[in-house]
């Protein structure tokens, strides 16, 4: 039977211009502005509000395309911290996605559930690896993956993570998105 291409065109020129609105109407708060990855660009929106939550000042870095760090935070009379940020989607079958690269000060990962709400957030920083004699860890460069949040994984052991299946947490998280 051959395929009706009607309907696929109509799906993907439905997204398209989807996609398009979002990029108009994203263009206007810089909280959004970025790339073309509309996912890391929600992914760091998120990020950004969780470091807000903490009373950190937070802007997009100044390079749009920086392969390192997407955002800077600063607590106030602090110095800035460069901030890489990196979001799962229940989408992602295999559970991980780009390499962390060397040159962040802290690590915030988010997985999204299929609802498309914060299930859960991982909070590394460089700070917590050198108190625990792991800074090489940061270096290495890992893959980043779903089992960097469980309690054996990298943030889990070193860092912070928030679970909307505890109840304290679930509220602060689904006010993320």
């Amino acid at each position: 039977m051959a395929t009706d291409y009607t309907i696929l065109k109509g799906l993907a020129h439905s997204y398209l211009q989807t996609r398009a609105q979002f990029l108009v109407q994203a263009a206007q708060y810089p909280e959004l502005a970025g790339n073309d990855s509309i996912v890391g660009r929600i992914g760091e929106m998120i990020a950004a509000q969780f470091l807000q939550l903490q009373g950190r000042q937070v802007v997009k870095h100044a390079a749009l395309n920086h392969a390192v760090t997407d955002l800077l935070a600063t607590m106030p009379g602090g110095q800035p911290r460069a901030v890489s940020v990196k979001l799962i989607t229940a989408e992602n079958k295999s559970g991980s996605t780009t390499r962390l690269k060397d040159g962040w000060d802290e690590f915030i990962l988010i997985e999204l559930n299929v609802a498309y709400q914060v299930h859960r957030l991982g909070w590394l920083t460089l700070d917590e690896l050198r108190s625990n004699g792991q800074e090489q860890l940061a270096h290495d460069q890992p893959i980043t993956s779903r089992r960097m949040l469980t309690t054996k994984g990298l943030i889990g052991r070193y860092g912070k993570v928030y679970d909307s299946q505890d109840e304290r947490e679930s509220l602060m998280l689904n006010s993320l998105l």
